[in-house]
C-alpha cells in the first residue's frame, strides 16, 4: 500500500495559522521561555519553581524521594534549590 502524499504547503500553512493544538503548544513554548529567562537569575527554571511551590505546602519535604520519583528526572539539578527549600523567607 503506498503512503499518503505529504501536505502541500498550502496545507501546512494553514495547519500552522489555523490549528488549536499547534498554536497552544507554541504559546505555551513562549509562555516557558519567559519565565526561564525570569526565574534564571535565580538559578531556576520554571519547571522548579512550580516543583518548589507544590513542596512549599508540606512542613518538610523529602527532597531525596521526591528527586528519585520525580517525573522529570533532574528538575531539581544542581544549584540553590536545596537552600531554598529549607530557607524560612521574611
Amino acid at each position: 500500500m503506498k503512503p499518503p502524499p505529504f501536505p502541500d504547503l498550502a496545507q501546512r500553512m494553514r495547519v500552522r495559522t489555523e490549528c488549536t493544538g499547534s498554536n497552544l503548544r507554541r504559546a505555551t513554548r513562549a509562555v516557558s521561555r519567559i519565565y526561564d529567562e525570569a526565574l534564571a537569575p535565580a538559578g531556576l527554571r520554571g519547571t522548579q519553581f512550580s516543583l518548589l511551590i507544590a513542596l512549599s505546602f508540606f512542613k518538610e519535604a523529602p527532597l531525596l524521594r521526591v528527586a528519585e520519583e520525580g517525573e522529570e528526572p533532574g528538575v531539581l539539578g544542581p544549584g540553590p534549590v536545596e537552600s531554598l527549600l529549607h530557607d524560612p523567607g521574611p
